[in-house]
Formats: C-alpha cells, structure tokens, sequence
C-alpha cells in the first residue's frame, strides 16, 4: 500500500508540474545574432520615403573647433542607452565628417565615421562616392544591406561600431560607423 501511494504522490506531482507548466525556468529567448540585417525605418515623425533623402550639412567652419577636435571629454551620454551628444560647433568637426570619398576615410573600430542615427549615417554612405565618382548604393536600402555587423564597443565614446562593407570599382572599403554621435540641441 505504502508503495502504491508513492507512486500515485508521483503521478500527481507530475500532473501538477505540468499543470504548472513544468519543472524548472523556461529557456531563455536568445537575442538576434548581431549579423542580422533589417531594413531601416523611419525616425518618428519621418515618412518612410524620407529614410536616406535628407542631405547631411556640409561643414563651412574652419578646420577645428576653438580647443581642438573632439575628443572623449566630448562624451556626454545623458541615457545609458542613448546617443553621445556634443556641441553643434564640436559636432561639426567630428570624425570623418570632410570625407567625400571611401578613400578619404580610413576608418577602424576606434577611428570610425561619425553620425547621429541610421538614417544620417546610410545618407552618408549614399553620399559618399568611389574614386571614380560613382556610388554603389542605389538606394539606402542597398547601403543597408551592406553592413556586416556590429563590432561591439568602439570609437572615443565606446559606442557600438557598425562595419558597412562598400564595393567599389578600386577596391572593397570596410566602413566603420559610430551612429551615436548627436548636436545636442541648445547647446
């Protein structure tokens, strides 16, 4: 009989972990692989035919800020999670901003291009032209389409750096993309 209720005490455990939706914590979700390629969006108020149409401003300053480039003091993260943001007159003169060619930027990790979110920086990318003035990208799609991943934390402000892999005629260039890098507005 003792063994009887045992094994029935068992059964109804059993039952009652599955009732309960089993022993033990569920798997937990895995994050996307940092590879995975989406197509870009809007920013909120932007249409979706605006992603990549806006021109990136042209720096008429001269070639440095009073005090220099920008440097890490230049690295004011508000929100853990959010963009750098600098002065508009430090903005003006960061990393990589005259490039107008993909040889004009030998970017790295921690020297990469700097912009203010994904629009700005696939604009740039549709911008910029090979040394025979063409450029590959047909839309900011196409320019999208050519990141490789993330590379982890990199540049002066330890922002996750995006490599884009662009094909020219001359050669590949591997563009390195800090997309956190924003004017702070009234500053």
């Amino acid at each position: 009989m003792a063994a009887h209720r045992a094994a029935s005490g068992g059964v109804v455990l059993g039952f009652m972990l599955l009732g309960c939706g089993g022993a033990g914590t569920p798997p937990a979700r895995q994050p996307p692989s940092p590879t995975e390629i989406t197509a870009p969006t809007p920013a909120p108020g932007e249409s979706e035919a605006a992603v990549g149409d806006a021109p990136v401003a042209e720096s008429t300053d001269p070639p440095g800020p009073p005090g220099g480039e920008p440097s890490a003091a230049d690295c004011t993260r508000p929100e853990s999670f959010g963009p750098v943001l600098m002065s508009p007159e430090r903005h003006a003169h960061r990393n990589g901003v005259r490039a107008r060619q993909f040889a004009d930027a030998p970017t790295t990790k921690d020297n990469p291009l700097e912009e203010c979110g994904l629009q700005r920086s696939l604009q740039r990318l549709l911008q910029m032209t090979c040394s025979d003035g063409t450029n590959p990208f047909p839309s900011a799609q196409a320019a999208h389409r050519s990141r490789v991943g993330n590379l982890g934390p990199g540049g002066r402000c330890g922002s996750i750096i995006d490599l884009y892999r662009v094909p020219c005629p001359e050669r590949e260039y591997d563009i390195h993309m800090d997309m956190y890098v924003c004017a702070a507005e009234g500053a």
